[in-house]
């Protein structure tokens, strides 16, 4: 599987998932490049989902968690995009965008 990158690029899934095994190893540069060819993505997301003051936070926090767990990332079964955005989803307080408004569908 290929996955975009916010800059327009292709970035092979395997290739996420290598650079955050390398990563598990404290290999700071495999993080570095995991964090740029995945950060436009992770912000996208923030940006849906928390008021724009929190969106830098949340994105920070993500990534913070990645480093961390980057070991147990291969455990869940998703791929390393996929987890990444999960990380950004649960940073997210259960308090909805727009200051609490619901709209009815």
């Amino acid at each position: 599987m290929v996955a975009a990158t916010g800059y327009g690029a292709l970035v092979p899934a395997t290739d996420l998932a290598d650079l955050l095994d390398r990563a598990a190893l404290n290999d700071t540069v495999a993080f570095a490049a995991f964090y740029d060819l995945t950060v436009a993505d992770a912000y996208r997301l923030a940006q849906l989902s928390v008021d724009p003051a929190r969106v830098d936070d949340l994105v920070h926090d993500a990534y913070l968690n990645a480093w961390l767990d980057s070991a147990s990332y291969a455990l869940t079964g998703f791929s390393a995009r996929a987890w990444l955005m999960i990380l950004v989803q649960l940073n997210v307080s259960p308090e909805p965008v727009g200051g609490g408004h619901v709209f009815a569908t």
